[in-house]
């Protein structure tokens, strides 16, 4: 009998769509903000076990195009949330041999986020163990409206 976390059965690629922070925090009667900070958390620890289970490559879509709508507020948050992630990990993703790689409009971001971005490529570019995706900025086709 086969199980399904044996090497041969897990799949080489895995894209998870980062999506219900806010309503999870709001569900609990804590701030939307809570929500996204504790969402950010939780993409450490997905990524850290697909890794730990030899996926080859993890795409996280975190911010679609969509997202640009939010209050401005929020956006930055958001902004300044994935700028911490970044300088937190990029040395982590080095050390654990995970290429981050960025794909989205990287014009939409704020200056220090873009450079922030291309340094923890830059620095993370040889690394072989898994390639981590983030889906920033990106566009949802067949979405509605």
């Amino acid at each position: 009998m086969k199980y399904f976390c044996l090497p041969e059965n897990l799949p080489h690629h895995v894209g998870i769509i980062m999506d219900g922070n806010g309503r999870w925090a709001k569900l609990r009667g804590l701030p939307r903000l809570e929500g996204h900070r504790r969402g950010a958390e939780r993409a450490k620890e997905i990524i850290q076990a697909a890794r730990n289970l030899g996926i080859r490559a993890l795409t996280l879509y975190t911010f679609s195009l969509e997202n640009w709508q939010r209050p401005s507020a929020e956006i930055t948050f958001l902004m300044k949330l994935l700028e911490l992630y970044l300088l937190e990990e990029m040395h982590e993703f080095k050390k654990q041999e995970i290429n981050f790689r960025f794909i989205g409009d990287l014009n939409r971001l704020p200056k220090n986020l873009r450079r922030l971005v291309k340094q923890t490529e830059d620095l993370t570019s040889d690394c072989k163990e898994m390639v981590l995706t983030a889906a920033i900025s990106y566009l949802v086709v067949g979405a509605p409206g």
